[in-house]
């Protein structure tokens, strides 16, 4: 049995003609038709009225939200978990799943245009493929051929003329011996909600998820060198708009806990703040005269190029990148001040260590060496804050 999730196609087609003559048949249905010989022709069923009544709410759990999740079988094999998704508009087969199938690589179609998804990324598919999938047993069984995009990740069907009650998670459609109904799997689908929730706290999702890391495991530490006089950069003048940005970015990191306020700090930097290319504005400090003092930490870090080579042959790469990485790891209580920044309601520096310092990359080098010390080099690479896991 395959267990997956999958999705439903357009009849619109893959050219340009296609889809113009699909939009013209919605306003001149005499002249224009829609090309459908790339499908096999399902015979016609004669149609029963399909009804739901409050009979058929027995056996689920009120109130629900739950999706609905049914089992079918798609090219001869029984498919465990299936998403019926109304909102859908192609369907979706992983390519994982797809190779349980067995069906051969010369039937896939590989001239496919890429997927635009609900995040905005282009998504390219593998190929495009034509199946059988079946609903239920005989004789009250429907069987049709659909269009599945293979891709390598998850989104459900159409074109079985069904009727879905999402509130009774039922599924009724007509067939040659009558309407016949299908019942999704609420175990199931709650089933997957733990599972993911599971998974979920393995992640941080907010400031708020964010511990840190103790201090007893490492903490940044300054070398600040006495032939280095200390610096207290003056304000700059800025915009009304730049500086309601510094209040809000302020006000945000002082509920977090990120920064406190400093009083009489020896350094001082000021705060820039650079627009971001998906808009709003960025605070950054300017660091360059504590930099300055501070020598070059000698903590190596990890080639690029061994790296490369190190994850050659692998078949699954899986990329996670830390979420706000630096900020996890506290300042020494002595050096913290030092961090002080400067807007125009006042002074404030960082309890946990800010982008910008000259060896922040080495001491979280030297961070996650020491927390995956028994998998590097062997399931997983890490360079600063990106991780690689192999397999």
């Amino acid at each position: 049995m395959i267990s997956t999730i999958s999705e439903g196609p357009t009849l619109a087609g893959p050219s340009n003609r296609s889809m113009k003559q699909y939009v013209c048949a919605a306003h001149y249905p005499q002249v224009f038709g829609i090309e459908d010989d790339q499908y096999r022709k399902v015979p016609k069923v004669d149609w029963e009225p399909i009804t739901f009544c409050e009979e058929e709410e027995e056996g689920i759990i009120y109130p629900h939200d739950d999706p609905m999740i049914i089992r079918a079988k798609i090219a001869d094999y029984d498919v465990g978990r299936v998403l019926i998704d109304t909102g859908s508009s192609v369907n979706v087969i992983f390519a994982d799943a797809f190779k349980g199938l067995g069906v051969a690589d010369s039937m896939v179609n590989r001239q496919i245009t890429p997927l635009l998804s609900f995040s905005g990324d282009l998504v390219q598919p593998v190929g495009s493929i034509s199946l059988p999938i079946a609903f239920s047993i005989a004789p009250r069984k429907t069987m049709t051929y659909d269009q599945f995009l293979i891709v390598n990740c998850p989104t459900a069907l159409t074109r079985v003329k069904a009727h879905l009650s999402p509130h009774m998670l039922l599924m009724k459609f007509p067939t040659r011996n009558g309407t016949r109904a299908i019942r999704g799997y609420q175990l199931s689908s709650r089933t997957c909600y733990a599972t993911s929730l599971k998974s979920a706290e393995v992640f941080a999702w907010s400031y708020d998820d964010m511990s840190g890391i103790s201090p007893d495991v490492i903490s940044h530490k300054f070398s600040i060198s006495p032939a280095h006089k200390s610096v207290r950069q003056k304000l700059h003048s800025y915009d009304a708009e730049r500086y309601e940005a510094m209040r809000t970015e302020v006000d945000k990191l002082k509920a977090i806990g990120f920064i406190r306020e400093a009083t009489y700090p020896v350094w001082l930097a000021n705060s820039v703040m650079v627009w971001k290319a998906k808009g709003g504005w960025r605070m950054c400090h300017d660091y360059t005269d504590l930099n300055k003092a501070c020598p070059n930490d000698s903590f190596p870090l990890p080639r690029i190029d061994q790296l490369i080579d190190a994850t050659a042959g692998h078949e699954l790469l899986s990329f996670m990148d830390a979420y706000s990485g630096y900020n996890q790891i506290f300042m020494d209580l002595a050096d913290s001040e030092h961090t002080a920044f400067i807007i125009d309601r006042g002074l404030y520096c960082y309890n946990v260590m800010p982008f910008g310092l000259k060896n922040a990359g080495a001491t979280y080098q030297r961070l996650v060496n020491r927390i995956f010390t028994e998998h590097i080099g062997s399931i997983m690479e890490v360079y600063v804050d990106d991780m690689l896991v192999k397999s």
